[in-house]
């Protein structure tokens, strides 16, 4: 969009009249605008969600907590845990399996024995709710 502005303003005059210079300086800054709204939320969505793309989540699950481990501080509100979960699809005729994951979670809401709601992709990617 950037370049498009800019070479609105270098066709001349003869294109687009005497609205060529604020055609131009609006397709710029609304490259810049847009250009800055896709950095901010892809920074955002890394910070919050991972390496992890969240549209991939197509299955919800229930996870037992097997074994739990607080193994630092996080920049969110929670601490980050380490979780060793058996995880069983809701309404896939699929085997429980054992994943070993760690997410920022209240551990004020999560003990051994515990069963969590969660999110599971193809790959065995969870995301606890």
């Amino acid at each position: 969009m950037v370049l498009l502005g800019v070479m609105i303003l270098l066709t001349g005059g003869t294109a687009f009249g005497e609205h060529q210079f604020p055609l131009g300086i609006s397709v710029i800054i609304g490259g810049i605008i847009l250009t800055l709204f896709i950095y901010i939320s892809r920074y955002f969505e890394k910070k919050y969600f991972g390496d992890v793309d969240i549209r991939d989540f197509n299955a919800m699950g229930i996870a037992e907590v097997l074994e739990m481990e607080e193994v630092g501080d996080s920049n969110k509100d929670f601490p980050e845990i380490r979780f060793l979960l058996k995880v069983s699809r809701v309404g896939k005729a699929q085997q429980p399996f054992v994943i070993e994951h760690t997410q920022a979670y209240d551990k004020n809401r999560v003990f051994v024995g515990a069963q969590l709601p969660l999110m599971v992709d193809n790959k065995k990617n969870v995301r606890l709710q």
